[in-house]
């Protein structure tokens, strides 16, 4: 006789035994889902992505020889990727993908301080946004 169990969890964890999470924490088998809080997604409040992007509008300000107009519009390229980063795992990958080529068609050099920030880990940003600045750098 076979005294082995099959276990099938539909791809979640299985615990044989209890499970104790030590401060307070949850214990996740498989996927959480948060709901409509982008802090849980994202790691980061809106406050806390806009202090990431302070350097960013820093180094257009910083271009030498770009004309006001042209920070102007590298400065509202920003503002769109940030309003859409902040939205986490529901951002839009398209759009993020645009407002990132139409950085780099204008300012290179900001697109790679772009890129840096949004693949900074310890940055916390969402998935999407590390996943579609992966993308623009290879492009």
């Amino acid at each position: 006789m076979n005294d082995e169990k099959k276990v099938d969890t539909g791809g979640g964890a299985y615990v044989p035994g209890t499970v104790t999470v030590s401060g307070g924490g949850d214990f996740v088998g498989r996927d959480q889902n948060v709901g409509r809080d982008q802090t849980k997604v994202t790691g980061l409040s809106a406050e806390e992505v806009a202090d990431h992007f302070k350097s960013l509008y820093a180094a257009i300000e910083g271009r030498p020889n770009t004309p006001p107009d042209d920070k102007a519009d590298l400065q509202a390229e920003l503002e769109e990727l940030q309003t859409e980063v902040v939205k986490g795992e529901e951002a839009d990958e398209g759009f993020l993908a645009r407002r990132l080529r139409n950085i780099g068609r204008m300012a290179p050099d900001i697109l790679d301080v772009v890129k840096a920030t949004l693949a900074n880990p310890a940055a916390g940003f969402a998935a999407v946004a590390r996943k579609v600045a992966e993308k623009a750098g290879a492009a």
